[in-house]
């Protein structure tokens, strides 16, 4: 397979559709400018930045889509830098400009059906990657009745935005060439929020269980974005380091397990360090069916110790608990309570739910637990699908789920079997893949399903 470059007609129409952009909202901004008078140097940096910076992203994304190459390898390694990265803290419910700018950058990635449209129609003709497309535009006819119906609107472009760019990468590049797209620009991240701690600790520290424990969040906003983010960087360098010569191998190894590994210690995701597990489990016991059953039997006799032997219970509590509360663990760190909130809201509208992304609204409104925290997510992948597109979002979700499951049976794939995993068990403690907002794990998730669907 080649690395991205397909013979293609090259045309002007990237740079023509970037100049449009400039002349259109030129003028707008000149008399913006004109019509207010006394603006400041933020206020014009702001106008010039909405100028040029998304007619520099139109015309990349049709470079990407003519061209496919390092303008389309540059865009996917965009959307992963960006799309978990914020330094914002809190519940901010405006567009501030790091949300305009990945808002851009998700919904440009429409633009590059008309260009890809072969890479689209291959991936549509797969049950998993269908499923999830049909779930986009489930996600979009759910603003005609959505509590936050602007918000839902922009959230499902980006969702369907992200899925033209995620399986442009699947066909075009091989899993080897995506990997190490990914991996630079998350480990690029994971160096800048390193930076950041020893730099400016104070700004990414994140206080949690009432100010008692700090967790490093880094470039991404939260310690548990953060933590996804460095024990996925964990497991697609291990995929790469199957596939790569020893004198590569070592060195890529070797940086990932000190950045990223730090990351992940710092940030105290436990939800991502299991992620990371059951993912490696996948990629080393996929083709050893009888290691496989010995590993899960394994399992089974470690759960039943936990349970039979008060001892062992404790010191699991001791090791695992940030507080050293048992019912830190029990509840998930207060999860089954938003579960439970979560239920009661979907028993009022089980089958079309409230809109998707709505949970940005609807939970902070009706839920708020200790020391008066609130969130604006369910806490779990499938619990937040049901609640925002009803039992018709819940159940596409689960096809392409059970469709990606009997391919890993037939036609195993390290990188996409893997890589659906850790978005999985992740999506047991966080939304994940679906909500509030589209993210990474929504990208590498598509991605992974779209793999195996050859143009």
């Amino acid at each position: 397979m080649s690395i991205g470059m397909r013979p293609q007609s090259s045309s002007a129409t990237p740079l023509l559709l970037a100049v449009l952009w400039v002349v259109a909202f030129g003028v707008l901004g000149w008399l913006g400018v004109l019509l207010v008078p006394n603006q400041s140097y933020t206020s014009a940096a702001a106008i010039t930045g909405f100028i040029l910076i998304p007619s520099l992203v139109i015309w990349m994304v049709g470079k990407a889509g003519q061209q496919g190459g390092w303008a389309l390898a540059l865009l996917a390694g965009l959307v992963v830098f960006v799309s978990d990265a914020t330094l914002r803290g809190g519940l901010a419910r405006g567009l501030d400009a790091q949300s305009a700018l990945k808002f851009g950058i998700w919904t440009a990635g429409i633009l590059l059906a008309f260009w890809r449209w072969r890479e689209v129609k291959a991936a549509l003709v797969q049950p998993a990657p269908l499923a999830l497309a049909v779930f986009g535009i489930w996600c979009l006819l759910t603003t005609t009745y959505s509590s936050t119906p602007l918000y839902t609107l922009g959230a499902a472009a980006a969702f369907l935005g992200i899925w033209v760019i995620a399986v442009c990468m699947a066909k075009v590049f091989s899993p080897q060439k995506g990997l190490a797209i990914f991996i630079t620009a998350l480990m690029a991240a994971m160096v800048i929020s390193l930076a950041m701690y020893a730099v400016a600790p104070d700004r990414v520290m994140t206080p949690m269980d009432g100010g008692r424990i700090l967790r490093l969040s880094g470039l991404f906003g939260s310690p548990n974005n953060l933590g996804r983010a460095a024990a996925l960087t964990l497991l697609l360098v291990f995929l790469a380091w199957q596939r790569l010569r020893l004198r590569h191998a070592l060195p890529l190894m070797a940086a990932a397990l000190v950045v990223c590994g730090a990351c992940l210690f710092l940030s105290g995701s436990r939800a991502s360090a299991l992620g990371l597990l059951v993912g490696l489990a996948v990629a080393i016991l996929g083709r050893r069916p009888f290691l496989s059953a010995t590993v899960l039997v394994g399992m089974a006799c470690v759960v039943l110790v936990y349970m039979l032997v008060p001892d062992v219970r404790d010191l699991a509590i001791s090791l695992l608990s940030r507080s050293g509360r048992a019912a830190e663990l029990t509840t998930f760190t207060g999860r089954t309570e938003i579960w439970q909130f979560v239920l009661g809201l979907i028993g009022k509208s089980p089958w079309l739910g409230y809109g998707f992304a709505s949970t940005r609204d609807i939970i902070p409104e009706g839920y708020a637990g200790a020391y008066g925290w609130t969130t604006t997510s369910a806490h779990n992948l499938w619990l937040q699908a049901w609640v925002t597109t009803g039992l018709i979002g819940l159940v596409l979700l689960v096809v392409s789920l059970l469709a990606s499951l009997a391919q890993m049976f037939t036609d195993y794939l390290p990188e996409a079997d893997s890589v659906l995993a850790f978005v999985v068990v992740v999506g047991l403690f966080e939304a994940s893949a679906v909500g509030p907002s589209v993210n990474l794990l929504t990208f590498m998730w598509v991605w992974a399903a779209a793999l195996r669907a050859k143009p």
